[in-house]
């Protein structure tokens, strides 16, 4: 029998007690207005994940606008960590809303850019890496290369290259 190292598991089911207690007392409903309002004002949550799997060199701007039209972007972690990143109860929820698993990646933008500027001088010259976003559940590995992160790494920011994952993308409207 192999047994999960306490620490990786431990932070999900104390967070997932928490969140089911807040929500029967309905504090779920003021916790995170104020931050996660949608650019309209509204309180929709305006991320989705796309149903298909991309690589980094696909065109992912022409399969969202597929996927979800032309008012459809993107989404960036920088817009992701302002909204939702003052509390591990507002990323716990905006990952739940995505069903975003732990060790789980997307492709995402930051301040509107793909592609991460220190590509190729890491180690591998002539590639370029990506950005993606990671979820760690506040365990992420070792041997992960986080460009920034949110909340201890419940998220991280990654890049790299010869992957092929779902995009995080936002709607707009």
């Amino acid at each position: 029998m192999t047994l999960e190292p306490l620490h990786q598991d431990l932070p999900r089911k104390v967070l997932t007690t928490a969140v089911a207690i807040m929500a029967m007392v309905g504090f779920l409903t003021v916790a995170g207005v104020a931050k996660a309002q949608a650019d309209d004002g509204s309180t929709r949550f305006p991320f989705v994940v796309t149903e298909g799997f991309y690589g980094e060199a696909d065109d992912l701007i022409a399969a969202i606008e597929a996927e979800f039209g032309p008012d459809a972007e993107i989404a960036d972690w920088t817009e992701i960590k302002e909204r939702y990143g003052a509390s591990l109860l507002l990323i716990d929820l905006f990952a739940r809303r995505l069903d975003l698993e732990w060790n789980e990646h997307l492709w995402v933008t930051v301040e509107g850019e793909r592609v991460f500027p220190g590509a190729g001088l890491l180690g591998e010259p002539g590639r370029t890496r990506y950005y993606f976003l990671s979820r760690w559940d506040q365990a992420k590995p070792e041997n992960y290369e986080a460009h920034d992160q949110i909340l201890d790494n419940f998220l991280s920011l990654g890049s790299w290259y010869d992957f092929s994952w779902q995009i995080l993308v936002k709607l707009n409207r």
